[in-house]
Parts: C-alpha cells; sequence; structure tokens
C-alpha cells in the first residue's frame, strides 16, 4: 500500500509541476518541488513510526533516495525546458519522462548504492 502511495505521488508531481511552472514561473517551481521533498521525509517519518522502525532515520534516507531523484530530476527538466517556448503537452512529456527516469534511477541508488536488497 505505501509503495503504490509513493508512485501516484510521483506521478501526481509531474502535472503539478507543469501546473506550478505556468502559473507562478520558476520559483513556484522550486516551491513545488521542495514541498513534495518534504512531503517524503514526512512520509517516511510517518511510516517508521506506524511500523515501529528501529532507524527511522534510515528509513527516510531509503525513502529520499528513492523518491528524490523522479521528483529532482524532474523540476530540473522543466527548468530546462522552461527557456524555450514549448507547449503543455511538451511539458507534460517531459515532467513525466524525467519522473521515470528518476524513479529508475533511484531505484538503482538505493539498491546498489544503499545496497538494501
Amino acid at each position: 500500500m505505501a509503495a503504490l502511495f509513493i508512485i501516484l505521488l510521483i506521478l501526481a508531481f509531474s502535472p503539478a509541476a507543469v501546473w506550478a511552472l505556468r502559473g507562478g514561473g520558476l520559483p513556484w517551481l522550486w516551491v513545488l518541488c521542495t514541498l513534495a521533498l518534504w512531503s517524503v521525509l514526512l512520509l517516511a517519518i510517518g511510516l517508521s513510526t506506524r511500523y515501529s522502525v528501529p532507524n527511522a532515520p534510515r528509513v527516510a534516507l531509503y525513502l529520499l533516495a528513492f523518491c528524490g531523484p523522479s521528483i529532482l530530476l524532474a523540476t530540473s527538466l522543466l527548468s530546462l525546458r522552461s527557456t524555450v517556448r514549448s507547449g503543455l503537452l511538451s511539458q507534460l512529456a517531459v515532467a513525466f519522462a524525467g519522473s521515470i527516469v528518476g524513479l529508475g534511477l533511484g531505484f538503482i541508488v538505493v539498491v546498489y548504492g544503499l545496497r538494501v536488497w
């Protein structure tokens, strides 16, 4: 259930990021990125207390390492894309592509870099 929530959070971030970029520009996009990273951190703390994990900072590190690249890569790609005048569909495509590539990168970081598996 937690994995489904995380995937939905990451996939919902892309349209929200495009909306923030089109509505408020780059400052609002980066504010949304910061809020999304804080929400992942709060989710990790909440899951740690719910399931009585003995090492809560480690759970927070794993969850941020898994979800963080997806959020940061989508935000970075949208920031780069904002310099070029583009349409809504191209911005959504860039945001979704950044989220999916970032999710794969986060998986590699967690499994191979932090040796979770």
